[in-house]
């Protein structure tokens, strides 16, 4: 049993809006000099698809606080990947512009695995409550 939250999964907010971020992240790694660091670029997708591995597994949790710990580890991976963007704008991978749009999108995806986290996590309180003693 998963939460009413992931009943629907195609249309859960976070998980569009990570699956979006990362097919972007795919388009420019995928372009010049970007593509031709294959071990940063593959380092950089493999987080990538860590962190929506993350998010469903999350979402097939039937107990919330294992929700919130795979959501909570999707967020860690979101911040090792806001750190190879970092790195792909020194060696000059992206131009400034595609960093800003890139981070901007990374951290509207944050503010979406905060949101589920406090969405679960207040599930649990309630459930805490409701259940006899």
């Amino acid at each position: 049993m998963t939460l009413a939250l992931f009943e629907d999964f195609g249309q859960f907010k976070t998980w569009l809006a990570a699956r979006q971020w990362v097919a972007e992240i795919y388009r420019v790694t995928g372009q010049k000099p970007f593509f031709q660091d294959a071990a940063f670029r593959n380092q950089l997708r493999d987080l990538c698809s860590q962190m929506l591995a993350k998010v469903v597994e999350g979402a097939q949790q039937a107990d919330p606080k294992d929700t919130a710990q795979f959501f909570l580890k999707a967020k860690d991976l979101l911040m090792e990947i806001r750190t190879k963007l970092y790195s792909a704008t020194d060696l000059k991978y992206v131009t400034e512009m595609t960093f800003n749009q890139m981070f901007a999108s990374a951290t509207e995806v944050g503010h979406l695995f905060d949101d589920t986290i406090q969405y679960v996590r207040r599930s649990t309180e309630n459930k805490d409550q409701d259940s006899p003693r």
